[in-house]
């Protein structure tokens, strides 16, 4: 992230917004390239996902009535068979409301300011504004693909010799936020399955099972202080000896600890 936190280069800022987009709002690439600025509620924080970007076959286009495209931008080449197009998500699980934490907000607001000064500078016959939050630098629209190989050519420059390219994709992060909200929220799969757009709860599990299974082996640990009284309080260096001798007796005779608090309370009384 500290990389890619260069607001002086659009090329590698556009990305590293669309990293904690990614991120923050555990978001698809089709849908990082499809969020528009009059989706987005800067001072509520909160974003509509409600469209993604992608190409398709002109043919397709019609042969799929079930499909609604939204928008569909001019081609630069007449004689393609596809079109990039801003178009519905494949299902209605998808289509959500995202809240956005302050940090993420801060950057975007500095990439939309980033964006006006090119329009003015280039004027209208150069920059074309669709409105996308994560664009090329003439407006145009990121796909998918390009954010990923972006993202690549990143982590190359950076000379991340450490970890396989091959392994790593920009949706991976879209995982890593998943796993992330999954701790954090101690395992709550409804919340995170509505974060991310999954249909059901299940695909939550299936993916992030060993996540889940470490937020029960803590409840089991808490159950096991909390209820079952058998917790073990290792002996602290800034504890005194007199005050770990008392730990230790009130551990054998919890009694006599009972007796003294009720002592105690009967002459605050």
């Amino acid at each position: 992230m500290d990389f890619s936190d260069r607001p002086e280069y659009y090329d590698y800022y556009v990305l590293h917004c669309a990293i904690h987009l990614a991120f923050a709002c555990c978001m698809r690439g089709g849908e990082v390239g499809g969020a528009q600025w009059g989706r987005l509620n800067m001072q509520g924080q909160v974003m509509y996902i409600d469209r993604v970007v992608d190409r398709v076959e002109k043919d397709l286009i019609r042969k799929l009535p079930k499909m609604e495209i939204l928008f569909q931008f001019p081609n630069l080449f007449p004689a393609t068979k596809s079109v990039v197009v801003l178009k519905q998500p494949k299902t209605e699980g998808s289509i959500r409301n995202v809240y956005i934490p302050d940090t993420v907000i801060r950057k975007l607001t500095v990439l939309k300011d980033m964006q006006e000064s090119m329009r003015a500078e280039y004027g209208d016959d150069v920059y074309t504004d669709y409105d996308l939050i994560i664009s090329q630098a003439n407006g145009r629209p990121l796909l998918p693909e390009h954010i990923n190989k972006r993202f690549k050519c990143m982590l190359a420059d950076m000379g991340a010799k450490d970890i396989s390219l091959d392994d790593i994709v920009f949706h991976s992060i879209r995982h890593t936020s998943a796993g992330m909200k999954l701790k954090l929220s101690h395992g709550d799969l409804k919340t995170v399955q509505a974060e991310g757009g999954w249909n059901t709860p299940d695909m939550v599990t299936k993916r992030y099972a060993h996540i889940i299974d470490e937020d029960r082996r803590e409840l089991a640990e808490a159950m096991e202080r909390n209820i079952y009284g058998n917790a073990r309080v290792a002996p602290s260096e800034d504890l005194s000896q007199e005050m770990q001798a008392l730990v230790e007796l009130a551990r054998s005779n919890p009694n006599l600890l009972i007796e003294v608090v009720r002592s105690v309370q009967s002459a605050n009384t």
